[in-house]
């Protein structure tokens, strides 16, 4: 019996459940779970043929997907990775597009104990990045720079300061508060990422500011690089509002007290913003990866539009998501941690996929001479 479990319907969760109902399809496995904390989903699966249920703790993620052949994991990274560790001692294989900052081979040994597979990180970037970094280190071998440079922004900036939520408040928050880790002249060191703002410019697209991201994970592994680093993209003038939230202490998971009740600055801020920066504009979702080597070099663009339903950012993502699971489903996936570098094979395929909802795609391999 083939049972998918979707746990966590939130924007990126829900919106992979509804792709993997139309292009997959639901009558295709025995039995799809969608599971999620906020009984209002429920609509959401019946609309698509999924069994709903409701989650009243994170034990309940775990026991409520027994028997599961596929855990698809789209939580908050603050509880994400224990979620995952148990779906794994249980027997289950996981496709997790969270974004945890703990090293996914971490549970390597579980994985291999229990005889199931783990692919961390399947959505945008980290996600689609890993894809095509891993085939430039096929094609080119050690590399003497990867640099990666993504962003899913407004078209154009818009106030107060020039971002709006299309995703996860508080891992965006968590992006700007995550010790990051680059690699330069061959050694692995760590950043704050917002002690350099970067300028960007990428050709036929425009001019960003940038900062060092914690979008690296496994490819620190599993690509020898002298360089590396992934930059992510906002609009000018964005990055010195964000740093004074964070240096005044907005971003901070440490408790205060507020009329008697403990409350995390995080999350605060993250309701807030989410408030006050919903989404009026289209946006655009922006993955650039540049490549060298003594044997050549290498570049790659997506750019995908969002549309008035679906933000570029959550629809990139579940987009990758979910064409990871179809993979899953029907092909035979080495027992172990998977990340995505190791589905070079399968570029194309997500490639045609992306360009399905319109998405912009451009390679170019320049061999030395």
């Amino acid at each position: 019996m083939v049972k998918v479990a979707f746990i966590g319907l939130g924007r990126v969760g829900s919106l992979a459940l509804k792709l993997f109902a139309k292009h997959f399809g639901i009558n295709k496995v025995d039995e799809v779970l969608a599971i999620d904390v906020n009984p209002e989903r429920k609509g959401l699966a019946d609309d698509v043929g999924a069994k709903f249920v409701l989650a009243m703790a994170m034990e309940d993620l775990v026991s409520v997907s027994k028997d599961s052949h596929i855990a698809v994991v789209a939580l908050p990274s603050s509880i994400a990775f224990n979620v995952v560790k148990e779906l794994l001692k249980s027997g289950i294989n996981v496709v997790d597009v969270s974004y945890i900052k703990e090293d996914p081979y971490s549970l390597q040994d579980i994985t291999k104990s229990n005889n199931v597979f783990y692919i961390p990180h399947a959505g945008f970037a980290p996600g689609l990045s890993n894809v095509v970094a891993g085939y430039a280190y096929e094609v080119l071998g050690e590399l003497d720079y990867l640099r990666i440079y993504v962003g899913g922004i407004p078209i154009k900036p818009v106030p107060p300061i020039g971002y709006e939520i299309t995703w996860s408040a508080e891992d965006l928050l968590e992006e700007y508060t995550r010790p990051v880790k680059i690699v330069l002249n061959g050694e692995v060191v760590e950043k704050d990422p917002l002690s350099k703002i970067i300028d960007v410019e990428i050709e036929g697209v425009g001019k960003f500011e940038g900062f060092f991201s914690d979008g690296l994970t496994t490819l620190i592994r599993n690509v020898k690089a002298k360089e590396m680093f992934e930059v992510t993209l906002r609009w000018p003038g964005h990055l010195g509002f964000m740093k004074v939230l964070r240096d005044l202490g907005f971003m901070s998971d440490e408790p205060l007290v507020v009329d008697y009740v403990p409350i995390k600055p995080k999350r605060f801020t993250a309701r807030i913003l989410e408030k006050s920066l919903r989404r009026r504009t289209k946006d655009w979702a922006i993955l650039e990866v540049k490549v060298g080597s003594k044997k050549g070099s290498y570049r790659f663009l997506a750019v995908l539009k969002g549309t008035d339903e679906y933000p570029a950012t959550t629809l990139f993502t579940a987009l990758i998501l979910e064409k990871t699971v179809e993979i899953a489903l029907t092909n035979e996936i080495p027992k172990g941690v998977m990340p995505l570098e190791r589905f070079t094979k399968y570029l194309d395929t997500y490639i045609d996929r992306l360009k399905e909802y319109g998405c912009l795609v451009r390679q170019h391999l320049i061999p030395s001479n």
